[in-house]
């Protein structure tokens, strides 16, 4: 589950014990417009997000994760962010205590896109449509995803880690590792990946609409586990 960023300060006043008045002497914002921000009724432009999310002590991955909850521009790894190398002992022993994984929203978008989204990602992973569901609902609800799921749909649709799954910290006004154990689980489904089938190189002489029904074939295999 990923908090929506509005939620996020007001938890953080509740812990820290703080007025809106105070927290309105701590970041420089009017207590007007920190309310608006709370209640929603405000959008909250990035460049405020950041530096209210350093007086909270957010790390940047935590402050664009939250703000974009609802959005289909994730904090990308690899081009926006970037993590420091962790090794895959650290990184397995990080989820056991620190950090879960939830879905994105873009999980979201390609199901609404797709009306047959979830039955060809049960063909492919052998994940129960039930469980998909809560997968792809794990952005606002709390449905850990674990990671062999993780892999599994990573693979099936051919994505990157950050594309449509996020590490969520379980103290994250004390967290700025977030990002590295993230870093360091997109490289580690990057290379178990297995390459993509070329058809091409299988038979030059197929065409993109041959490919098509080879690959729909394929899924139907699956479907029926034959």
């Amino acid at each position: 589950m990923i908090k929506e960023y509005r939620l996020v300060m007001r938890e953080y006043r509740d812990l820290n014990g703080l007025s809106r008045r105070e927290f309105s002497g701590i970041t420089g914002y009017s207590v007007s417009t920190i309310q608006k921000y709370e209640n929603g009724e405000q959008s909250i432009p990035e460049a405020n997000a950041k530096y209210l999310g350093e007086k909270m002590g957010l790390s940047t991955y935590n402050i664009l994760l939250f703000l974009r909850v609802h959005g289909n521009n994730p904090p990308m790894l690899g081009s926006e962010l970037f993590g420091k190398d962790v090794s895959e002992e650290a990184m397995f022993e990080a989820f056991q205590t620190k950090y879960y994984i939830s879905g994105l929203y873009t999980l979201e978008i390609l199901k609404k896109s797709d009306p047959s989204f979830i039955e060809n990602l049960a063909a492919e992973t052998s994940i129960k449509p039930e469980r998909l569901n809560q997968i792809v609902a794990s952005y606002y609800n709390p449905y850990p995803v674990d990671l062999t799921e993780v892999f599994m749909i990573c693979k099936a649709l051919r994505k990157k880690f950050s594309e449509i799954f996020a590490v969520v910290s379980n103290d994250y006004f004390n967290d700025q590792n977030a990002v590295h154990i993230a870093h360091a689980l997109q490289n580690y489904i990057e290379s178990k990946k297995s390459p993509r089938i070329d058809w091409e190189k299988i038979d030059t002489q197929l065409n993109e609409r041959e490919i098509a029904y080879l690959e729909e074939m394929l899924r139907v295999y699956r479907k029926l586990k034959l």
